[in-house]
């Protein structure tokens, strides 16, 4: 059937990022135009009738490929993804399968929808899943990107204005916002930058739980779901804004500094002496069985609720399991495998991540971060071990040092799809050098997610003001990276609705209407444009 102009726009924006969506989705009959060579005239040799037991359950897989040569004539490869293929008809059983499926989606969606602003896709209202190393919504693939917004609870933003900035994302074609579902203690100047009130902290000291800070998270997630946002929402942090993990430390253990020792707290604690984890569990406990006061809805059997994330970027001081006789990342494999543990048993229908930057431990201490000594895949895994950098001196991304293990954590059944974070500013790469961390950092951690049969996203990237003189060029390199190597979403850190400090030369902001823009905006068109067409070959006739 002929390609709709929806359809061939989605297509020609895949394209343009490498993809082929004939390659391994001999089914998806007329959905799209191709400019990619290499891949229209590998379709015939991988187009098979999808079996009946499937009942259109199985993810249509996107595969890379390298976009042709100029000198190959690109523009003779456009065709129709289906005139020279002739897929066998699905089965009945298939087709049945499929009818269930999207009526059961048509059935959930609300009979006066909310309007949609530009670029938007909106999402049906049921819970997110996985399955097969996808992201799944209503039962068709889903792929997303969005903004972290982490600072919707502080007390600089007012309830309402929360409100327009997640209106405001969504009708920019956002679909998912990343917010820090905690604000702990009160007014802690000189440790917490955020000087929570008792109008806004959830947790103003240990046990204790504000309703005011409460009510301001219901409000939150009643916003999120009224602009159709799913929200993946970090229950804790290794650093302090918020109330971090030295938080919970200090809290438990009472002051600043141990009294036998007289040295400070390490902040490690959090993730592996008993009565902080305690302390933390109590909190998680709290959140994950609290019903909405606006929406009536339980947290847990809210769909708005993509995720509940751990910490975010849980982690330890450089080398401080290694310096202690510690295997490194073994407390963090071990605390993450309990509370995902807890919030599934809380929140059986939501996903759970770690929220974690994507460190190994397998690279050997020192040096460029090379694998071990023989160089053989690790029997659990097949993966080999983690690869050197493309520059020296970046073995600490590979060999334990941050005692976080991805590997592990990416085996553990509770926690749902893998997180990365990446700055190469802070990394102290120079704007010429930034992609560097494509590969083998990237590509290497989709590696690991494939190995584990989860999805991968990038959860956090950014560029402050100044660092690249084209703020959108560094925005697209990255998400078109991402969106290459199959990672199945992107947020930005961070874009805002109105006016921001991108404007002066300060952090790490981005404007909708600024410098970065642009490049945002690209990246959910993109994103967007993916997720539309894999849920429309999913429901194709």
């Amino acid at each position: 059937s002929d390609a709709s102009p929806r359809a061939d726009a989605d297509c020609r924006q895949l394209s343009d990022w490498g993809f082929c969506p004939v390659d391994e989705n001999p089914w998806m009959v007329g959905a799209c135009e191709v400019t990619c060579g290499r891949c229209a005239a590998a379709a015939p040799a991988s187009s098979q009738a999808r079996p009946a037991e499937e009942e259109a359950t199985s993810p249509p897989a996107f595969t890379q490929c390298a976009p042709p040569a100029p000198s190959s004539g690109a523009s003779v490869c456009q065709r129709r993804c289906y005139n020279a293929i002739a897929p066998a008809a699905p089965s009945p059983s298939v087709l049945a399968g499929r009818a269930r499926a999207k009526a059961a989606a048509a059935a959930a969606v609300p009979s006066t929808p909310r309007p949609r602003g530009r670029g938007v896709a909106t999402p049906a209202p049921g819970f997110v899943t996985v399955r097969g190393g996808s992201f799944y919504l209503d039962g068709a693939p889903w792929h997303f990107s969005g903004t972290n917004f982490y600072s919707a609870l502080y007390p600089w933003w007012t309830p309402d204005q929360v409100r327009d900035a997640l209106a405001a994302h969504a009708d920019r074609g956002a679909s998912v916002a990343r917010v820090f579902a905690f604000t702990n203690g009160l007014n802690n100047t000189g440790f917490d930058m955020t000087l929570q009130t008792a109008a806004t902290a959830i947790q103003p000291s240990l046990g204790v739980f504000s309703d005011a800070g409460l009510r301001r998270l219901d409000r939150l997630i009643a916003d999120a779901g009224s602009a159709h946002l799913r929200l993946i929402l970090a229950l804790s942090n290794f650093w302090d804004e918020g109330g971090g993990a030295l938080w919970y430390v200090r809290a438990v253990k009472g002051g600043t500094t141990d009294p036998v020792t007289g040295r400070a707290w390490d902040r490690e604690l959090f993730f592996s002496d008993r009565a902080v984890i305690s302390a933390f569990k109590a909190y998680l406990t709290k959140i994950l069985t609290r019903v909405n006061s606006i929406t009536g809805l339980a947290y847990a059997a809210d769909p708005t609720v993509m995720a509940w994330e751990l910490a975010n970027e849980p982690q330890t001081a450089s080398y401080w399991e290694q310096d202690r006789g510690l295997v490194p990342g073994a407390a963090m494999t071990a605390w993450a495998a309990e509370v995902s543990a807890l919030i599934k048993s809380l929140a059986p229908r939501q996903l759970a991540c770690m929220g974690d930057e994507g460190w190994r431990v397998d690279g050997g201490r020192g040096g460029g971060g090379g694998g071990a000594a023989s160089g053989k895949p690790f029997p659990a895994t097949g993966l080999t071990p983690a690869p050197p950098t493309s520059l020296p001196g970046y073995g600490w991304m590979n060999d334990g040092a941050k005692g976080v293990d991805a590997v592990s954590l990416a085996s553990l059944p509770t926690l749902d799809f893998m997180t990365v974070h990446v700055y190469a500013p802070n990394w102290g790469l120079s704007a010429s050098e930034y992609g560097s961390l494509f590969t083998p950092f990237l590509a290497d951690r989709a590696a690991v997610a494939r190995a584990a049969g989860k999805p991968i996203i990038l959860e956090e990237f950014g560029s402050p003001f100044g660092y690249v003189p084209d703020r959108d060029a560094f925005i697209s390199a990255y998400s078109t990276a991402a969106a290459a190597l199959g990672y199945a979403g992107a947020l930005i850190w961070q874009v805002f609705p109105w006016k921001t400090r991108s404007s002066t030369g300060a952090g790490f902001d981005f404007d909708y209407d600024k410098a970065g823009g642009a490049g945002v905006a690209a990246m959910y068109e993109a994103f967007n444009a993916r997720a539309r067409l894999e849920r429309g070959a999913f429901w194709v006739q």
